[in-house]
């Protein structure tokens, strides 16, 4: 890699884009993340209007997960889950 005085045009060099944000706390550094993410070029998300309540209760899923790692769990029925409608 050539020193900096070995260089002789700049124009060999890209700039990233990219920065640091420095913050003392982390709810500072939330908000400046906040900040960022703010000024992304993104449409607003629209809340869906009516849907149907879904077919099984949400908490069951927890049941249907063994929770030693051994053993095998039913994906039909896991999947099934969030998929019928």
């Amino acid at each position: 890699m050539p020193r900096f005085s070995q260089v002789k045009s700049f124009s060999t060099f890209s700039v990233s884009g990219c920065t640091d944000h420095f913050a003392d706390t982390e709810e500072e550094g939330f908000k400046c993340g906040r900040d960022v993410v703010a000024t992304f070029n993104i449409p607003e998300t629209v809340e869906p209007e009516g849907y149907d309540e879904p077919v099984y209760d949400p908490n069951e899923l927890l049941g249907l997960i063994p929770h030693a790692q051994q053993h095998t769990m039913d994906m039909h029925k896991v999947l099934s889950h969030p998929i019928v409608a």
